[in-house]
């Protein structure tokens, strides 16, 4: 019976360490991030432009793009995860044109492979990209004026873990009420 109730702690605790506990919101949107990520801050960003890890420099490209100010760049364990929500104006059927778009531009890319599902109300557009050992994935989603963007990079060795982190971000995807 002990071994029962301990085995039944044991369990508890790590269901909840591994539970979502990084909010990253905005006035218009929210998204829990793994528990095990971390904010980088400029020097962090900083140093891995200068280590050029990663192949092509898809990090360091991502990093660029945020600006010196940027603060939307996590790390969870060896996945590094970028969160972008901006205001926009399109179509409702803006994912399904891009998507068709980019398997066009993408057709002989034999790492790339797309997909459009629904999870929990939110419509999302999802690429997988892997070139060499690197792999990406990038997900968009949007409700009327605002679009939330996630990029999430990590060696392939690393993609089940890669995998969990990505659910737990679609899963926890909550737009605001707007008007």
């Amino acid at each position: 019976m002990k071994k029962v109730i301990l085995l039944l702690i044991v369990a508890i605790y790590c269901m909840a360490c591994n539970s979502p506990k990084v909010l990253v919101t905005d006035d218009l949107v929210s998204v829990k991030l793994p528990d095990a990520s971390k904010k980088l801050s400029s020097a962090d960003r900083a140093r891995l432009k200068d280590k050029s890890q990663f192949v092509n420099n898809r990090l360091v490209r991502i990093i660029q793009e945020l600006g010196p100010g940027s603060s939307d760049v996590y790390l969870a364990n060896r996945v590094y995860i970028k969160i972008n929500v901006v205001k926009v104006n399109v179509k409702s059927n803006y994912l399904a044109e891009l998507k068709r778009s980019d398997d066009v531009k993408f057709r002989k890319d034999a790492g790339y492979k797309s997909t459009i599902k629904t999870v929990k109300g939110n419509h999302l557009l999802i690429y997988r990209h892997l070139e060499k050992n690197i792999a990406e994935y990038s997900l968009f989603t949007f409700a009327k004026v605002t679009g939330l963007s996630c990029v999430l990079i990590f060696d392939i060795a690393d993609e089940d873990q890669a995998k969990m982190y990505l659910e737990t971000i679609l899963n926890s995807i909550k737009f605001k009420q707007q008007v």
